[in-house]
């Protein structure tokens, strides 16, 4: 009966430690609250204090360096980048140095990211609300793009990208707007789909 017992505690903290979040942390003189995507189109928040932006997920034990330049392209250059699961880049490391090249890159500092769900994959011109046009980056998972055009969602932006790259499923941008699949504004948006 023991031996039963003791198989069942051993399965649950087997269970517990494959649950457990893993916790990354990029050093930053930012303050406050950034979200960003990560790697895999999650929306993610990062609390940064001056010193240090950490954040806690379900996303397994890498480095990513697609979140980590979403990341730097918001709070700027980064001092390292690690998680609690030991993985580390340090400064000076090529991976670091790769990922900060995000921060330079003077279109993105401190200007608004939005992203879009979808399968399309390569660049798309579009116009967005107000005339400008922009160029969409498009993964087969998610477009982006970035400007200096404040922080609110645009249905008029939406259904000119969909009209070039077809449905979208999700619509949202850094600061926290977002149009889930089912919202009305999706649905608006989607009904220019090619």
């Amino acid at each position: 009966m023991k031996t039963k017992q003791l198989a069942l505690l051993l399965g649950a903290l087997g269970l517990s430690v494959l649950g457990h979040a893993t916790t990354w942390f990029a050093g930053s003189e930012h303050r406050g609250n950034v979200n960003i995507r990560i790697s895999g189109g999650a929306g993610v928040t990062w609390n940064c204090n001056g010193r240090e932006c950490q954040m806690s997920g379900p996303w397994g034990n890498d480095l990513s360096l697609e979140s980590c330049q979403n990341l730097a392209a918001q709070v700027g250059e980064l001092r390292y980048y690690g998680n609690s699961a030991g993985r580390m880049w340090s400064a000076g490391s090529p991976a670091l140095n790769q990922c900060n090249q995000a921060a330079s890159r003077p279109s993105n500092r401190g200007e608004t990211v939005w992203y879009a769900a979808s399968h399309y994959r390569g660049k798309v011109q579009t116009q967005i609300s107000g005339g400008a046009w922009v160029i969409w980056d498009c993964n087969g998972h998610e477009c982006s793009m970035s400007g200096p055009w404040g922080n609110d969602l645009s249905v008029e932006s939406c259904r000119n990208l969909a009209a070039k790259v077809g449905r979208i499923s999700a619509y949202s941008n850094s600061a926290g707007a977002e149009w889930r699949s089912g919202s009305r504004e999706l649905a608006s948006c989607n009904a220019a789909a090619r």
